[in-house]
């Protein structure tokens, strides 16, 4: 009978055991994907959007892009659009800079409101994702720009591309080369 006792109470303690163990690594494993959800809301975004200050009332579109030189790249061309790497403009402006990487697109346009803007970046989120062999970083947050940062190897000139609101404007940099995207984008004023 001391046997018998002795196995049950032996087989008790293992089970808690392997019990406590499991809910040690679950919870570890919770507690790491919250920190992960975490950082990735705080992540600040790229170029420095976060802590631009707000567009002038009354700022035309060709006054919002940087000019006539954005980080060793020169302004060649302005045009009206109705698209930017398939998103539609409502009266976008595009400015084409040339430099040492190539071409570099970049656009801007003033919507109705913040809101309007918030969506027009969401939806190039949304066109991004759907992107064969897409890497994109996207933040939607309250009280702060959202911001859409990708890399689609199939979408030629605009591989490299990061779209972004300032209240009610959205802005928009792309270009074939990393280095190129990321002078221009750096040297937006908003």
């Amino acid at each position: 009978m001391n046997r018998n006792v002795i196995i049950i109470v032996v087989s008790v303690v293992l089970v808690l055991l392997v019990c406590c163990c499991a809910l040690a690594v679950a919870g570890g494993l919770v507690l790491a994907g919250a920190g992960g959800v975490a950082a990735i809301l705080n992540v600040p975004a790229p170029y420095g959007i976060d802590s631009r200050p707000a567009v002038p009332a009354g700022a035309g579109p060709e006054s919002v892009f940087p000019r006539p030189e954005a980080g060793g790249y020169r302004a060649t061309e302005t045009h009206v659009a109705s698209s930017f790497a398939g998103l539609t403009l409502p009266g976008g402006v595009i400015m084409v800079y040339d430099g040492p990487g190539g071409r570099v697109m970049t656009f801007g346009v003033k919507t109705r409101s913040e809101a309007q803007a918030q969506q027009l970046v969401t939806r190039m989120g949304e066109q991004v994702k759907k992107a064969p062999s897409a890497s994109r970083m996207y933040r939607g947050l309250p009280g702060k720009p959202y911001f859409v940062q990708w890399h689609v190897r199939t979408w030629r000139e605009f591989a490299y591309g990061v779209v972004w609101n300032n209240g009610p404007w959205v802005f928009g940099v792309a270009s074939e080369s990393q280095a190129a995207r990321d002078a221009v984008a750096k040297a937006f004023p908003y």
